[in-house]
């Protein structure tokens, strides 16, 4: 028998996830407190994720999460404390991508901050001036 691939909604319920308010889907699984922020992510199935990091002094930086080490892309993030990160899907035969996430303090919704678009277009054109 043929075993298929697994997609999304595969990975939703075998991993008991729930809906997150920036898209996509999450579950804690633990949480340690009072230590430097940090995050990092690994890849574990799926399609390549974009990702924009927009660090704190405003470089703008573009990266692949993705299982095709020869063309660069990474299995595994670390982002920084002060960076703000966008992802995207890029195109693939599976249309998902499942990451995990450390997140250094635990994560808190009352912590989360959803960019503004003009905000941070104004920081990366300023640090784009200053170089």
């Amino acid at each position: 028998m043929i075993q298929r691939q697994p997609n999304a909604t595969d990975a939703i319920a075998a991993l008991n996830l729930e809906s997150h308010v920036e898209g996509g889907y999450y579950r804690r699984t633990y949480q340690a407190d009072h230590r430097d922020c940090l995050q990092t992510q690994h890849l574990h199935l799926g399609d390549a994720i974009e990702y924009n990091l927009i660090h704190a002094h405003g470089l703008l930086q573009t990266l692949v999460m993705g299982s095709d080490l020869s063309a660069g892309q990474q299995l595994l993030l670390h982002v920084p404390g002060g960076t703000w990160k966008a992802s995207r899907l890029l195109a693939g035969s599976n249309g998902f991508g499942l990451i995990s996430e450390a997140v250094s303090p635990g994560f808190d919704f009352a912590d989360m901050e959803i960019g503004d678009r003009a905000k941070l277009t104004a920081q990366i054109a300023a640090a784009r001036r200053a170089h």
